[in-house]
């Protein structure tokens, strides 16, 4: 009985040194999108954009951009600019902060700031969203998001 036990607490000592060598440091990041021909909005704080890149035109998703509201354990804030300062000349860009997270090994990125510059309003689209929630059966739900100028 006594070695089932050392061995247990041995196995555990070597899962848990194993977890922490394979979890990543905690830290911030920045993000810069530049050459941006399009913005799509899709709900809340959830944008794509398509970015030239030489001839081909690939997308970039940026979703859920919150802060934590300050004194708050829970409460978080849709945290995104959009700045109309960009030349008719130029393409569009936009900057992207916040942390990366741990969860057992996995990085995963936590966006809190998302500033978005355009030319003008109507570089802004309408972008498809779909949400589900629920045990079983799930519940889903999707549509469009339109614009208004």
């Amino acid at each position: 009985m006594r070695k089932v036990f050392v061995l247990s607490v041995m196995m555990l000592l070597c899962w848990g040194c194993g977890v922490s060598l394979i979890r990543f440091e905690d830290g911030p990041f920045e993000k810069r999108i530049n050459n941006i021909i399009r913005v799509f909005w899709h709900e809340g704080t959830k944008y794509s954009f398509a970015v030239q890149e030489g001839t081909e035109v690939k997308t970039v998703t940026i979703q859920e951009v919150q802060e934590k509201i300050e004194g708050s354990n829970h409460l978080w804030r849709p945290n995104v600019k959009i700045i109309r300062d960009v030349p008719a000349d130029k393409k569009m860009w936009a900057h992207a902060r916040g942390v990366i997270k741990n969860n057992l090994g996995t990085k995963s990125r936590s966006y809190r700031y998302l500033e978005i510059h355009i030319h003008s309003a109507k570089d802004i689209k309408g972008a498809s969203w779909e949400t589900q929630w629920g045990g079983k059966p799930r519940q889903h739900e999707s549509g469009q998001t339109h614009v208004i100028e």
